[in-house]
């Protein structure tokens, strides 16, 4: 990765419908772009469609991108096939990205970005679009990409902090305890955060 950061990645991971948001380090001048990658189960393998994603993905995004993928939901529950189906795809995005970008992506979980997006962890999937809306004043196509955009700026939040935008108090607890609760990912998020260019 260059010494410089051009801009933040989120990721909503489905086989079917995967939600990519990406927004430069100058959101006046390069404002958030949405997008949603789908695949057919009907068309080719499982690793198949997994590459085609991941390949979709690099290809909307440059190698000094930093990445944020929502974690898996270890409690929902799902059919072993489909858990293990969106570990793959998971696998295979994150070998790709370090691939193109030579840095590991971060992770988030379900409830951090639900609740630093309106304030409510248990957000209910049907409500991305909306809160989202009005949030942001974004209208995403779907509920994958609305996931995205979020967790995009919590990631841009987590980065830059108040440079990147002013924060309400419950975002920027989220972003504290999300520090507090991972101080490996602390230590490369400042390291990266010393190298941009105010």
């Amino acid at each position: 990765m260059g010494l410089d950061i051009s801009g933040i990645v989120g990721l909503d991971l489905s086989l079917t419908s995967t939600g990519f948001a990406r927004i430069g380090l100058n959101p006046k001048i390069e404002p958030v772009f949405h997008n949603i990658f789908k695949t057919d189960p009907k068309e080719g393998t499982d690793i198949e469609r997994c590459l085609k994603i991941a390949q979709e993905i690099v290809m909307h995004s440059t190698k000094a991108d930093l990445f944020f993928i929502e974690d898996y939901a270890y409690g929902i529950k799902a059919k072993a096939s489909r858990l293990a189906t969106l570990g793959e795809l998971g696998g295979v995005v994150k070998i790709v990205i370090m691939k193109h970008t030579k840095c590991e992506p971060f992770v988030v979980t379900p409830g951090t970005w639900k609740k630093f997006l309106c304030g409510k962890g248990n957000l209910n999937k049907d409500s991305f679009k909306l809160e989202v809306f009005k949030k942001y004043d974004i209208e995403p196509m779907e509920n994958d990409d609305a996931a995205a955009i979020a967790i995009c700026d919590f990631a841009a939040c987590a980065l830059r902090g108040e440079k990147h935008r002013e924060m309400l108090k419950y975002e920027q607890a989220c972003i504290k305890k999300y520090r507090e609760d991972h101080p490996e990912l602390r230590t490369r998020l400042q390291a990266l955060a010393n190298r941009l260019v105010d």
